[in-house]
């Protein structure tokens, strides 16, 4: 299960462009990283996880925007990696306005995950 942590300087991202980003990750990641040739690679937007956050006045960050996407590791998602955060970049591009700028980084993992 992909845990997505969003943060951003409310100063430069609006809450509407918070929510429509927000709201395009889930589909976006699953799309970008499912493994179909894995059965636990598999995604769909049910196993997104998304949790947003502010700066705050004592945060030092280079970007109005930060975009850390955990990902259980997989070769098959390991071999092409910047391919499917690009594509998870495009999906986030189309929402903003140009003069806003941010980044996706990508954490692959081990992990092991269980629901009860």
């Amino acid at each position: 299960m992909p845990w997505i942590e969003v943060y951003r300087d409310p100063k430069v991202i609006s809450g509407a462009l918070l929510g429509k980003i927000v709201s395009l990750l889930p589909s976006a990641v699953a799309r970008a990283f499912d493994v179909p040739e894995e059965l636990d690679g598999r995604l769909t937007e049910k196993d997104i996880e998304v949790k947003t956050f502010e700066f705050n006045p004592y945060d030092i960050h280079s970007q109005p925007l930060a975009i850390i996407i955990r990902t259980e590791e997989f070769a098959a998602r390991r071999e092409n990696l910047k391919q499917r955060r690009e594509t998870v970049e495009a999906a986030i591009r189309e929402q903003c306005p140009e003069n806003v700028h941010g980044f996706v980084w990508v954490r692959p993992v081990e992990g092991s995950f269980g629901e009860f």
